[in-house]
């Protein structure tokens, strides 16, 4: 073959393989193009948390459903009848390392837990209806599903209810004083909020209408590495990414009630690490 067929043939191959090198780059740039769209018809389900700049809410003013105390209405005395404040302020002391499971089903023994105001039973535990109650299981998560039916007694009369319509907060803390991702379920909606240990700086990323009047629910949470989710009886209230000052801590879980009995039963925790 002389330099010339040799030259003809090359020219030839690179035609024969360029095609190939061009639907590889048009496949790719329609899937970066399908992920985009995908993300974007998450809507208000993928919202993102507000920066946090030394320990302040940077709100987004792109999204309207994403607010800080600092600069809302609210008075900080409402934030903490809201319930993202630590009930109890004790440090949490951890189960040993040889008590963790990853999986727990209807942990109810006393000793599990760090707690005031709840009383336990074989397969269930109950606040409350006179004081303030908070229970924090022992057993930290980096990941986890968690998930609980609750019920609480409705009032048999208008002046038998609670003054405030809280029925259950769960809250996501590594220690007190640090931030805390929490939730707030009401009779009528439910608030996910992020504490940055002060009350001033509370962000409150989601509030959601919901129903909570028949006298129980089903809640479940998926914290995983770098997203939460919320799901109340089977309902997707959010689907969010998991806040930066959480990042990389593990996490307690805490259930609080505010004067209201209220009664956890088939409680579950699953690591997903």
């Amino acid at each position: 073959m002389n330099s010339d067929d040799f030259n003809r043939h090359s020219i030839s191959s690179m035609d024969e393989h360029r095609p190939v090198g061009l639907r590889r780059l048009v496949l790719l740039v329609i899937g970066i193009g399908v992920v985009v769209l995908g993300v974007s018809l998450l809507g208000p389900h993928s919202l993102q948390w507000p920066k946090v700049r030394n320990n302040v809410g940077v709100v987004d003013s792109k999204s309207s459903t994403v607010m800080s105390t600092a600069s809302s209405s609210r008075s900080a005395d409402d934030a903490e009848s809201n319930g993202f404040r630590a009930a109890g302020a004790h440090r949490i002391e951890p189960l040993s390392a040889s008590q963790h499971r990853v999986h727990w089903s209807n942990p109810s023994d006393s000793l599990l837990w760090q707690s005031t105001g709840w009383t336990f039973e074989d397969a269930s535990m109950s606040s409350s209806s006179t004081e303030a109650s908070s229970a924090t299981f022992r057993q930290p998560f980096t990941a986890v599903s968690a998930a609980t039916s609750f019920a609480w007694n409705l009032p048999v009369t208008e002046s038998d209810a609670p003054s405030a319509s809280s029925i259950l907060k769960i809250v996501l803390v590594d220690q007190p004083g640090r931030p805390q991702l929490g939730i707030d379920l009401t009779t009528d909606q439910a608030t996910l909020g992020l504490d940055l240990a002060d009350e001033a700086n509370r962000v409150v990323v989601r509030e959601v209408p919901v129903t909570l009047a028949f006298g129980n629910g089903y809640v479940r949470l998926v914290l995983t590495r770098d997203r939460f989710l919320t799901f109340l009886d089977e309902r997707v209230l959010w689907n969010v990414a998991r806040p930066e000052p959480l990042m990389n801590h593990p996490c307690f879980l805490r259930f609080e009630t505010s004067q209201r009995s209220v009664t956890l039963s088939e409680l579950r925790f699953d690591s997903v690490e």
